[in-house]
């Protein structure tokens, strides 16, 4: 666990740069939870997210978790197949009660992915070179890859790359014995993602 612990300025730095990141990419009226509009004018996948965690956060709880029956036929049945980060979607259904009336994550999902982003690609460079301010820069080459910066706008379950540098580092770092429960928690962690994750990371 200690290998996960930063200083507090390169956390203070990796914050801030996120945020930084997160209102230049999409504007700061996008950091505003209760500002929906932009959305529907991004694209119709980010669209279809916010849909589709729309009529699951008013919908009564059902089992399985994450049942969604009256998003539509065919498609409905389920908060994963809308793309609505389960994960975020299950959290902030049990919270909506104190939130506002109308509301997204999207905004604190792009947040995550920036800081999560620049963590796990420090960490993997500072495995090979053992160099935090070549490590530090680094990280910000891994912030601004186009297919990274792409899924953003498109599909904003898929900008979860971050689970993808984590399974990295933990094959670079640990052998397979010694981190069993580690990979079951990846692995269950990208199902609540994007199942495209969980598929990539068992291969």
């Amino acid at each position: 666990m200690k290998n996960f612990i930063f200083n507090k300025k390169i956390s203070l730095f990796f914050l801030l740069v996120s945020l930084g990141s997160t209102i230049t990419v999409f504007g700061p009226e996008f950091i505003l939870i209760t500002n929906t509009q932009w959305i529907h004018h991004t694209s119709s996948d980010l669209a279809q997210s916010h849909i589709g965690w729309y009529f699951f956060k008013n919908d009564v709880w059902r089992f399985p978790l994450g049942s969604n029956p009256n998003y539509g036929y065919g498609f409905g049945n389920s908060i994963i197949f809308s793309d609505s980060i389960p994960i975020l979607a299950l959290f902030f259904k049990f919270v909506s009660p104190i939130m506002p009336e109308n509301f997204h994550y999207f905004s604190i999902w792009y947040f995550i992915c920036f800081l999560l982003q620049l963590y796990f690609s420090y960490k993997i460079v500072f495995h090979f070179t053992q160099n935090k301010n070549f490590s530090l820069i680094s990280s910000l080459f891994f912030l601004i890859a186009p297919i990274f910066i792409l899924r953003m706008a498109l599909h904003p379950a898929l900008a979860g790359h971050w689970i993808l540098l984590l399974t990295l580092y933990l094959c670079l770092t640990k052998s397979y014995k010694d981190t069993k429960l580690n990979w079951i928690f990846v692995l269950i962690l990208a199902s609540l993602i994007h199942w495209y994750f969980v598929v990539i990371i068992s291969i």
